[in-house]
Parts: C-alpha cells; sequence; structure tokens
C-alpha cells in the first residue's frame, strides 16, 4: 500500500525508544511508549511491520482515525490548540519522515545554514525528543554571537497550519504517487485539512522545517550572497525560528534592513507563510541579545553535568521567586508574570531566562520544595489561587508534587474538582488536571472521569492508551475470520486495496465531502462482499471473484446467501439505491447524473452509507464465528 520499508519503520521506533523514561513520563503523547524490551521487540519486528503497517490496515482502525482536541501551554504563556493522535500514528509520522530523510536531498548549503527540528536523526543515537537537537541550535547561536556584529530575526505567524501540506510531499520527487497521496491524505485528516500541530511530534518538524522551507532558505542564501554590503553571514534555524547573523559596516544597516525584509516577505508569499511583522526583529547588534552563556552551567541545563548549582542559585531565589508568585494579581498576564516573578530567577550573566531555570530547579533541585518555608510558601498559593499555575503548568504541578505534602496536593484536587462541580470550571482546569495526571501516571479515577464531562474524546485516549499498555490496545483490536472449514482467513486483513478504499472513505468523510466519500465506500463495500462470499464458501475458486461482485444483481445474489436481519426485498432496495447513487455520481461514472439531479439529498446518500455499513457490521460478526463442521 504504501512504499515505506521496514527499516524506516525501525528507525521510527528506535528514535521513541531513545527518549530517556524519566522524559518520556513527561509528555501527553510520548507517555504511551513507556514499554519494556518485549513489547518494543513486537512493536519493531517486520512481522508486525508488514502485517499492520505495510498493508495499511492500521488506516481501517477507528482508533487510529480519531484525533481528539487538547490545549497546551508555550513557552510564551499562550494557548496552543493541538491534536492527540493514537500512538500507532505519532510513529508512523515519524517513519514517514525516516522515509523522507533517506529519499530526499536538501538544496540548502550547508556551509551557510544550520537547520535544527524537534529531534534528530543522529546515527549514533537517533532520537524523537527535541532536547539535543534544541540544545545544538543554542551552542550555534550563541558561536555566531560571538562571530558576528549583527542579527535578523525571522518569526512566522502560525507556522504550522499554513504549512501547504500537498506542496511539501510534491517537493519529494522520488516519493511514489500513492504514498504521497496516502501520507498527504493522513495528515490533513488529523488537522482537518490543514498541517496539524501534534505535540513534540518529530515526524511534522522534520517535515515542515527540512522539507518544506527547503527552497525559502536556499532562495534566502544565494539572495544574501549577493548583496556586497554584507561581509559574511551565517544563518541559524529550529523549526520556524530563523536567526541571520552578519558581518558589514554599521552605516549600511538601514539599507540592509529594508532589503532584507522585503526579500523575506516575498519568500513567505511565495510559501503560503506569514510573517508576524511584531515580532520580527530587524538587525540588532548580537551585544544586545545578551551575553554569552556560561559553559558550566549550560553542561548542567542541556547534559546534567555534576556542577556546583548552588554558585549560581540557592533556595532562596526559588522563595522569592513563589513570594512574587503568591503576591501577582489574580489576572495578570503572561507578560506580568514574565517580568515581575520569572525576572526573580534571572541571572544577567545567563542567556537562560527565568522559565529555563525554574525547570532547572524543580527537576534538578526537587529536595528544595521539601522545605518547610517553601512548603508554607506553595501551600498559600494553591490556597489563594491555584488558577496563577497556569502561568508555567508543568514545572508548577511537578513543585507541588516534590513537595509530598498531601495536604498541599489534596487542596489542589478539591480545588479542581470544586470549579468543575460548580460549573465554574474553564480551560486552564482541563490543562492543570491533564499535567497532574501525566505526572501522576494517569493514577486517578476521579480526575479522569470528571474531564469526561468536558473532554471525553481525550478521557476515552486516556483510557484506551495511558492506563492500558498499547500491546494490550492491539491485542484487543485484533480480529481474527474463519472460512468455512474453520481455517484462519487472513486476506481481508492484508487486502491494501480493500484497506486503500476504506481509508480514502474515512478521508473524504472527515472533510464533509459526501460525494467523493460514498464513492470510496461503496468500492469498498463491494470488495469486501467478494472476500466475505469465497470466506464463506459460496464463491468457488482459489481467490475472491473481485470483478464479480460489481453489478447490482451479483451482490444481491451473494448477500441473499448470508443469514442477515434484512429480508431480500429489503436487501433489493438498499443495493438498488446504492448502485442508483453510485452510476450517477460524477466522482466514479461518466453520466454524472447528479449534477443535474436536485432531487438528491445529502441525507439520502448516508442513509445508503450507514445501510451499506449495517450489512458489513452483520457479515463481519458471521465471518468471526467459528463454523460447525
Amino acid at each position: 500500500m504504501i512504499t515505506l520499508e521496514h527499516k524506516d519503520w525501525k528507525l521510527a521506533c528506535k528514535m521513541l525508544q531513545n527518549i530517556p523514561k524519566n522524559t518520556k513520563n513527561k509528555y501527553f503523547q510520548t507517555y504511551s511508549f513507556l514499554l519494556d524490551d518485549k513489547n518494543w521487540g513486537e512493536l519493531t519486528s517486520e512481522k508486525f511491520f508488514t502485517s499492520y503497517i505495510k498493508s495499511g490496515q492500521f488506516l481501517t482502525k477507528q482508533d487510529n482515525l480519531s484525533f481528539p482536541n487538547r490545549t497546551l501551554q508555550k513557552h510564551s504563556g499562550a494557548y496552543r490548540h493541538v491534536k492527540i493522535v493514537s500512538p500507532i500514528i505519532y510513529l508512523f509520522l515519524i517513519a514517514i519522515a525516516c522515509q523522507i530523510k533517506r529519499i530526499y536531498k536538501e538544496d540548502r548549503p550547508k556551509s551557510y545554514i544550520s537547520t535544527y527540528f524537534s529531534g534528530s536523526f543522529d546515527e549514533e543515537k537517533p532520537s524523537a525528543h527535541y532536547k539535543s537537537s534544541y540544545n545544538s541550535y543554542l551552542v550555534d547561536i550563541n558561536i555566531c554571537q560571538d562571530s558576528f556584529d549583527y542579527c535578523f530575526q525571522i518569526d512566522f505567524s502560525t507556522f504550522f497550519p499554513l504549512v501547504d501540506t500537498d506542496s511539501l510531499f510534491g517537493k519529494v520527487e522520488k516519493l511514489d504517487p500513492k504514498s504521497e497521496l496516502i501520507y498527504s491524505s493522513l495528515i490533513k485528516m488529523i488537522g482537518q485539512g490543514k498541517m496539524p500541530i501534534v505535540d513534540g511530534n518529530t515526524g511534522l518538524s522534520y517535515l515542515n522545517t527540512v522539507v518544506y522551507l527547503d527552497k525559502f532558505d536556499t532562495e534566502l542564501i544565494n539572495f544574501l550572497k549577493d548583496i556586497k554590503e554584507i561581509e559574511s553571514f551565517q544563518l541559524v534555524r529550529y523549526v520556524d525560528d530563523l536567526a541571520i547573523f552578519i558581518n558589514c559596516d554599521q552605516s549600511n544597516l538601514s539599507y540592509l534592513n529594508s532589503k532584507v525584509y522585503t526579500k523575506i516577505y516575498e519568500l513567505a508569499v511565495q510559501n503560503r507563510l506569514e510573517i508576524n511583522s511584531s515580532k520580527t526583529k530587524y538587525f540588532t547588534s548580537t551585544v544586545e541579545l545578551g551575553s554569552n552563556m556560561n559553559v558550566a552551567l549550560y553542561d548542567y541545563f542541556a547534559y546534567n553535568e555534576s556542577i556546583n548549582f548552588d554558585e549560581y542559585y540557592s533556595i532562596d531565589d526559588l522563595k522569592s521567586f513563589l513570594d512574587s508568585l503568591i503576591a501577582l494579581s489574580s489576572h495578570a498576564t503572561f507578560k506580568e508574570y514574565e517580568t515581575v516573578s520569572l525576572a526573580t530567577l534571572q541571572n544577567s550573566d545567563l542567556v537562560f531566562g527565568g522559565a529555563d531555570v525554574l525547570n532547572a530547579i524543580v527537576y534538578n533541585k526537587n529536595d528544595w520544595a521539601k522545605d518547610e518555608e517553601v512548603i508554607k510558601k506553595i501551600k498559600t498559593l494553591v490556597d489563594s489561587d491555584y488558577k496563577k499555575l497556569r502561568f508555567s503548568t508543568r514545572a508548577l504541578i511537578t513543585l507541588i508534587l516534590n513537595t509530598k505534602d498531601s495536604h498541599i496536593i489534596r487542596s489542589l484536587l478539591n480545588n479542581i474538582f470544586e470549579s468543575f462541580k460548580s460549573n465554574n470550571s474553564d480551560l486552564i482546569d482541563e490543562i492543570l488536571s491533564i499535567e497532574y495526571l501525566v505526572q501522576r501516571n494517569f493514577q486517578h479515577t476521579d480526575l479522569i472521569k470528571t474531564i469526561k464531562n468536558t473532554n471525553p474524546n481525550l478521557s476515552n485516549y486516556i483510557e484506551k492508551f495511558q492506563i492500558n499498555e498499547l500491546s494490550t490496545h492491539l491485542q484487543n483490536e485484533h480480529t481474527t475470520f474463519y472460512t468455512i472449514d474453520n481455517k484462519v482467513y487472513d486476506r481481508l486483513d492484508n487486502d491494501s486495496n480493500l484497506n486503500f478504499l476504506f481509508f480514502r472513505y474515512k478521508y473524504f468523510e472527515s472533510l464533509g465531502q459526501t460525494l467523493e466519500s460514498f464513492a470510496y465506500f461503496k468500492n469498498y463495500f463491494d470488495r469486501f462482499i467478494a472476500h466475505a462470499t469465497f470466506c464463506m464458501g459460496f464463491d468457488t475458486g482459489k481467490k475472491p471473484n473481485f470483478r464479480m461482485y460489481y453489478t447490482e444483481k451479483a451482490i444481491t445474489k451473494g448477500l441473499n446467501k448470508f443469514k442477515l436481519s434484512f429480508n431480500e426485498d429489503e436487501i433489493k432496495v438498499i443495493i438498488h439505491t446504492a448502485h442508483d447513487i453510485r452510476n450517477d455520481n460524477p466522482v466514479s461514472h461518466a453520466s454524472a447524473a447528479l449534477i443535474k439531479n436536485s432531487n438528491l439529498s445529502k441525507d439520502r446518500i448516508l442513509e445508503s452509507i450507514q445501510n451499506l455499513k449495517n450489512i458489513i457490521e452483520e457479515i463481519w460478526v458471521q465471518l468471526q464465528e467459528k463454523k460447525d463442521m
């Protein structure tokens, strides 16, 4: 069905395996991959890949085609809408990137630019986590600050949703058309027609950064090379954040600002992107960007090197931060939080901001949270206004849990439950609840039930993939079909054409395109019936007769051999209606009579699909039953 190879799947699995356990368990999407070696072995195996992934069987499972909504908090404090995908889809998106990495050749001249995305294909230790690549990005930024005089910083507005998915895969010339269609359709299905944001997914990050922005970067570099006023330059990109470092005479800055911005704007339009002019910073002296990072402290943050942390911060800094947060207005903006509370943790000698320092304290100095005075301040914060935790949700929830104080933790939960119970809950309560559950290994049934009232799809996801192991879910999902002589019939699951038809039906259904979805579903139905009649022994031969079950007469005759709840007249009407719609559908038949037929409603088409589904469901049950010999 697709040209993805086992080595691509295996690499994607390896990249997720290489994320440390104490990192996986901190993120909602990677939590499901806390697997033991045996489960990883089964998931990585060629047998699983061939039967479940390569055949496209995974694209026929409803849980893999359901994409709950979730809201996350960005580092800037703003909220971000993301899509939650099943663990298999999350892994598949990374595998797509592994395949594209193997066959795609970048045009951007690497001597002029360093390009980083949220993950790494490093040969020694590839990873599906952002940390190593982001650390390398920071190092390059600091090297360039030393080597160049000025920096131009580019910011795109809502980058991912503006990426043209079809154009993206069109850039990969060595990708076959069928795989291109499936990859593009799946991604647009997740994002409801747009490029989705799937939290932390390395695959999408690679595709959007390395592939989609390749032409943008290449043309920009060629443009900069031709400007004689620029003595030397270097670009550093992390996903959509691009810094242009240059050396030039100060007298040329105004001219260069205008010329470079105009070109960047032009390239953005050509690539269907938008420049955020309010956050784009013109050429600024690198001296003003901040001092160089202290290497020892950098090593502590990035690599957990053993250094004297107390040389830089003490527990008093944490206390000052908490005092400031307690005193902050309940309705304060994130900007106020940043300039008032986080500012207490900043050090003028370091590039790291207050948020980075808070994370370092929370994750590397968790014993500070057990200090009596710190506990008292945290209790005051939770009791007085727990919603202030919204400013740094993950860090502050972790800080609370690090206290090991049952009274504080119970107080936080009581506040959240009371908010839901009194119908005063909002987005903040859901964000705090999810973060608490992640940090607690989803061990709070009542909180999950509470979330179900406001976000049932997310709650169902938790029950299926976070509470239960992925291997258990895959086992429960598996169905076995039996022939008339009780032999296992695996042709249904392994029929890549059948799986493709069903997936395309679901894709068009998700976009609300009724004629297209009907065309694919009717073809799926016909092919399924050919399988079913062969499996049940109604047809003789060595394989299903797909050509036979295209006509109305043959399908009606075949269905009458099954024990269905529909009588012969009802079956005849259902199949006749479906064939009338199919034969008049301009998507699937040259007559295209539906264009002139104003009497056929969308409801009637959907009713026809549902009737065909009902027939399939009854036959599905019969195929799974062992037969009396």
